[in-house]
């Protein structure tokens, strides 16, 4: 987040444990609304799980979704 003024400093203090529970938000193109329906939100935890499981990535990498957007 280099563009960003100051954005290291919400990392601060943060550290990832095992086991822990954390709290993920997805946020759609123009927020369209695909969530309405449970069983859609459910196919995206799905996603989420499997790519834990198989050990897609690390997520550090995914917390700046907004490069795509801005065509970065």
């Amino acid at each position: 987040m280099p563009d960003l003024p100051h954005a290291n400093r919400l990392r601060v203090g943060r550290y990832s444990q095992t086991g822990q529970i954390y709290l993920l938000t997805v946020v759609t193109w123009n927020r369209t609304p695909f969530f309405t329906d449970w069983r859609t939100g459910r196919l995206v935890v799905d996603h989420f799980r499997q790519a834990h499981t198989e050990e897609w990535g690390d997520a550090r990498g995914c917390w700046q979704p907004n490069r795509a957007a801005r065509g970065r």
